[in-house]
């Protein structure tokens, strides 16, 4: 992308999965991670788009989230190959798998998104091993590790102001995402915090300030198109003061409110071009009755029942090749999970590769006791393919998941990874 003109430039082009750009110190390289042959590695190229890319990682386990050392001539990146996510950094002189350091060699934990501080000195990074997103920093010498990583704050994501007096990470907390900025010398000083609008994502902290005519360009760019538009049709005088709309789905009661219907058509929609499947086409519950009684230690009262959520089919994650996995994400003391639904094209224009390893609800039902009391166990390797994800997509139109109740692990209706509310402050 040039900043000053606004026009973009490909400089991949295989069919494949290419992403998680870095630059090189001097701006002539950039480091990427691909999916070929059913695995993520890290390659290099060209910025300006000559030459073939050249493969860095061959390992059999995923490889990605690279970046470039500011000396030129290391690269960091996330690896697989240890059994859990690992930072690696390898050197560019002698650029195999066998060179690669183990820079956190940590077996329990999972640690993600290296970036190294501008004098290289020292190493960012971020681990959700705990139920907590915490940043790390780890000092390097020569570009290994020396001593214990230090924690610098809770979020992940990091990002190395300029000067690398400051680091700016991502902070998750009440359905909202927030930028934080804190001195990594002074933590006496209060750390900055920036709520913006959507979702926050990877941020970079830029030395440079925007181009003049970027910034002059901005206030002439149309705004973006809404997601959708909720169209509530007056209801009677007497009549209650929202409707319940029907919906065309395969559900016991296909019933939603008149304020959130819209929203879940648009849903559908978006996810059927992602996936090129209607996966919410048909659905375990949409509008329960008030009268209908809970299963035993469910709570009678339901969004459902206001009209405002819906159930996922639970059935497609249990088959024996399942096209839907769903992620475990421990926050706090609670456990979430996030849908990702297999693309029905799997050349690589849908989708895109898994990084982390899903969850096993089938093992609850073996013959190791262990993996009942547990509520199933990670998988034994990451799937390959290409997937969609639904939490993601469905949280765009303000449908929001829940955390599983606390029985999860013995009893089955507890999981919740199917459920979908739209609460709206209500």
């Amino acid at each position: 992308l040039d900043l000053r003109q606004g026009s973009l430039r490909r400089l991949t082009d295989d069919v494949a999965f290419d992403g998680g750009p870095n630059w090189s110190p001097d701006g002539e390289w950039l480091v990427y991670e691909s999916y070929r042959g059913d695995n993520l590695d890290i390659y290099i190229t060209r910025a300006d788009g000559s030459g073939q890319p050249i493969q860095l990682t061959r390992d059999p386990a995923p490889d990605f989230s690279p970046v470039w050392s500011p000396g030129g001539r290391h690269v960091a990146f996330t690896s697989w190959r240890t059994g859990n996510k690992d930072i690696f950094i390898m050197p560019l002189d002698a650029a195999q798998d066998a060179a690669a350091i183990n820079v956190s060699h940590s077996p329990d934990r999972h640690e993600d998104h290296p970036r190294f501080s501008p004098d290289g000195r020292f190493l960012a990074f971020d681990d959700d091993s705990s139920g907590f997103d915490l940043v790390y920093e780890a000092a390097l010498a020569d570009y290994a590790p020396t001593g214990e990583p230090v924690s610098l704050g809770q979020g992940r994501q990091p990002a190395w102001s300029p000067d690398g007096e400051a680091i700016l990470y991502v902070h998750e907390g009440n359905g909202r995402t927030y930028l934080i900025a804190g001195n990594t010398t002074a933590w006496n000083i209060a750390p900055q915090a920036f709520a913006g609008e959507g979702f926050i994502e990877d941020p970079v902290w830029s030395p440079y300030r925007l181009p003049a005519e970027l910034a002059a360009r901005l206030p002439d760019e149309a705004p973006l198109a809404p997601l959708y538009t909720e169209i509530v049709d007056p209801p009677a005088a007497a009549g209650p003061p929202y409707l319940l709309q029907s919906l065309p789905v395969r559900a016991p009661a296909p019933y939603l409110s008149d304020r959130v219907d819209d929203s879940f058509a648009a849903l559908r929609t978006r996810a059927q071009q992602e996936t090129g499947l209607d996966f919410l086409a048909q659905l375990d519950s949409m509008f329960e009755p008030l009268d209908r009684q809970p299963l035993p230690g469910q709570s009678p009262r339901t969004w459902n029942k206001a009209g405002r959520a819906f159930d996922l089919s639970y059935r497609p994650v249990l088959a024996f090749d399942p096209q839907v996995e769903v992620l475990r994400q421990d926050r706090g003391y609670q456990v979430f999970w996030r849908v990702m639904l297999r693309a029905a094209v799997q050349d690589g224009t849908q989708g895109e590769p898994l990084r982390d390893l899903p969850w096993d609800f089938r093992a609850r039902y073996g013959q190791d006791a262990r993996y009942y009391d547990e509520g199933g166990k990670w998988k034994d390797a990451i799937p390959a393919g290409y997937y969609v994800d639904l939490t993601t997509l469905a949280a765009d139109y303000g449908w929001q998941r829940v955390p599983a109740d606390t029985a999860w692990r013995t009893y089955f209706p507890s999981i919740r990874f199917w459920h979908f509310e739209k609460q709206e402050g209500l």
